[in-house]
């Protein structure tokens, strides 16, 4: 540019994107250049870029908006260029950003979360009193399987079966669709998380966490499904 080389920044565009697009503007670009490079380029619009030595305090975003449209501010621009009249300004401070991102992401997560942990309880029972609620008609049919010999192992074995069927074939579908929701989020947005494998992650916390409920009322109405048809001894 100009005959200069320009180098990459020691932190690219795309690891502060959220940052980096409200102050570059869709389909922009900050290119920091020396003094001499950019006195040689025509100019259209002035954005000014500061760097704080720290996160700043939250007063300090109204300062500088009242500094900026006061009139004090003189900034040194080419002799053939003028300030307009009024200044549109926005002020962006990284800090803030991220925590407003994280903020935003931390409550659609724990609404989305919640959600689905009620509706996934709500299918649990759903499924285990559907299944309670056939009791004597199932100790029945175990009675006669019972007597034509059938041992204890071989009636366990059945109800761990007949229970699975019910509970587990439900349980593969939303997770497959889970994964390929959380594969595909991760490739559509993960450029604008700034940390990496962050939606893999959690997503995988979270399918375990629902299994986790899902399988504890697996667990639970087998148990009691065991102990109420099949004799003691087999269980």
């Amino acid at each position: 540019l100009n005959g200069w080389t320009l180098t990459p920044a020691e932190t690219p565009i795309l690891t502060e994107p959220m940052e980096q697009y409200q102050m570059a503007g869709t389909k922009g670009y900050v290119l920091v250049l020396p003094d001499e490079v950019a006195s040689r380029l025509s100019g259209e619009k002035i954005r000014l870029v500061m760097k704080l030595e720290d996160s700043g305090y939250p007063e300090l975003k109204n300062e500088l908006k009242q500094f900026l449209n006061s009139g004090k501010w003189q900034p040194d621009i080419q002799p053939v260029q003028e300030l307009p009249e009024r200044v549109t300004m926005g002020v962006t401070v990284k800090a803030w950003g991220v925590a407003n991102s994280l903020t935003g992401f931390t409550t659609l997560s724990f609404c989305g979360l919640y959600l689905s942990i009620i509706f996934i309880i709500l299918s649990c029972s759903v499924l285990a009193f559907e299944q309670l609620s056939a009791i004597d008609r199932n100790r029945k049919n175990y009675a006669v399987i019972d007597r034509l010999g059938v041992s204890g192992r071989r009636q366990a074995s059945l109800v761990r079966r007949e229970l699975s069927t019910v509970f587990l074939i439900p349980l593969f579908f939303p997770i497959v669709l889970t994964v390929l929701l959380i594969v595909g989020t991760q490739f559509f947005f993960g450029e604008a998380i700034l940390q990496e494998g962050l939606v893999l992650f959690y997503g995988l916390v979270t399918i375990l966490l629902f299994c986790a409920i899902y399988l504890t009322y697996f667990g639970a109405t087998m148990s009691l499904l065991k102990r109420v048809i099949l004799r003691p001894e087999m269980h």
